[in-house]
């Protein structure tokens, strides 16, 4: 069955005006359909973590600095990160030449982002990575 408005093959046709239902039953099915799309957010867009993730993804120095292949994708960003996430904390590299990813990232307060500058020595014991200042601090 061919409907009215369209040709063959679903399209509408040249100068075809749509009343105001159909259009409103066409556009709440599109939104319905986008919703089962396995890229959608929803209300992950409003989450910090939304955010940060654009910003390595599409900024200058985001895309500069890079990420992981894994985390092209939000949602698979959003799991790895979410159970360190503290609001309140910067998102962080642990390693600064090294790009974004699962293995190189960590939450500080500012304070301690502030001791933990990119120019610094990171010194790695017994699994824990510091900075040599905040190492000292720490056996002050």
């Amino acid at each position: 069955m061919v409907n009215k408005g369209r040709d063959s093959l679903g399209r509408y046709r040249k100068g075809h005006i749509e009343d105001a239902l159909t259009r409103k039953k066409r556009i709440e099915s599109l939104k319905k359909s986008a919703k089962k799309h396995p890229n959608y957010l929803g209300e992950l867009k409003s989450h910090p973590l939304y955010n940060i993730w654009r910003g390595f993804r599409f900024t200058k120095k985001g895309k500069k600095i890079g990420n992981s292949k894994e985390w092209d994708n939000f949602k698979r960003f959003y799991n790895d990160v979410l159970p360190s996430y503290e609001k309140g904390k910067r998102f962080n590299r642990i390693d600064a030449k090294k790009p974004h990813s699962v293995d190189n990232f960590i939450f500080l307060t500012d304070e301690e982002a502030g001791l933990r500058h990119y120019t610094q020595k990171l010194l790695t014991h017994k699994g824990v990575t510091k900075s040599l200042q905040e190492w000292a601090i720490q056996f002050d």
